[in-house]
């Protein structure tokens, strides 16, 4: 997907303000080994623009060595609990030619604003937040879940439960961020997603194919059936935001729950709920 990225992270960024305003767990001392994953200690990255934590993870659901990057308001309270947003990538490792949405929440002082802490994950493949079906080094949605999650929990002082998770994402991770929330509404509040294929029906387009592995793995997770079988839980105050690129409509009988869009064209700032 060729889009003009800064743009986009930005207005991606702002719906973090949105989500915040409507409302196997790995435990340890930095630097130990918790279960099968180490989590190091946080060192403050100077090429971020300061002020952002950098955790070194190695865990068996990755190929290789990730980071958890943080950003927290600048007087945080210990004796406060705070919301965390997480800020899907779009791409493996610090790719950032589609740009950095932390570095943008840094920049537009969003942790400050809106009293919250911003966590932006790395992955070592291309982020479809998806188990591969053989390959046990490829579990984006469990390394996410089992490791990510838990850690930011054990090391600051979270709102740990689904009201106090939020997620945000474009493109890939937009798709990421509702796939999430369909699958597991316990342990997240709220979904954002910007520019997103949330119509996406098979796997193979835009790099989708390496992470699903089969079509009968890409049926687990894809969104229109999982939006239906959540169509009861999501019934009430909006839990899940989307902004510009949708082209399909799905009907939940009997519920308001359902993707708002315009088949020809695009659709903005609509909620599911």
């Amino acid at each position: 997907m060729a889009m003009a990225m800064n743009g986009r992270f930005a207005c991606a960024a702002l719906l973090a303000g949105l989500a915040l305003c409507a409302g196997g767990m790995v435990r340890g001392a930095d630097g130990a080994a918790q279960g099968e994953a180490r989590v190091g200690a946080a060192v403050v990255d100077d090429d971020d623009g300061g002020g952002v934590r950098v955790h070194e993870v190695t865990s068996p659901y990755q190929r290789g060595t990730t980071e958890i990057r943080v950003l927290l308001p600048d007087a945080l309270d210990k004796a406060r609990r705070y919301p965390v947003v997480y800020v899907l990538p779009v791409e493996a490792g610090r790719e950032r030619r589609y740009g950095d949405g932390l570095e943008e929440v840094r920049r537009r002082d969003l942790a400050n604003e809106h009293g919250a802490i911003f966590v932006a994950p790395t992955f070592t493949d291309l982020a479809w937040y998806a188990d591969h079906p053989t390959d046990e080094a490829l579990r984006q949605e469990t390394y996410f879940l089992d490791v990510v999650v838990p850690a930011v929990d054990a090391r600051y002082p979270t709102v740990a439960t689904k009201e106090g998770r939020l997620l945000l994402g474009f493109s890939k991770s937009g798709w990421g961020a509702w796939s999430l929330l369909l699958r597991r509404p316990d342990l997240f509040g709220r979904a954002a997603a910007w520019d997103a294929p949330l119509e996406l029906e098979r796997s193979g387009p835009y790099g989708s194919g390496a992470i699903f592995g089969t079509q009968e793995n890409f049926a687990k997770y894809e969104l229109g059936p999982r939006l239906e079988a959540r169509a009861e839980l999501l019934k009430g105050a909006p839990r899940m935001g989307f902004t510009r690129r949708c082209t399909r409509n799905w009907n939940v009988s009997g519920s308001r729950t359902s993707i708002r869009t315009v088949r020809r064209g695009y659709t903005r700032g609509r909620a599911v709920g």
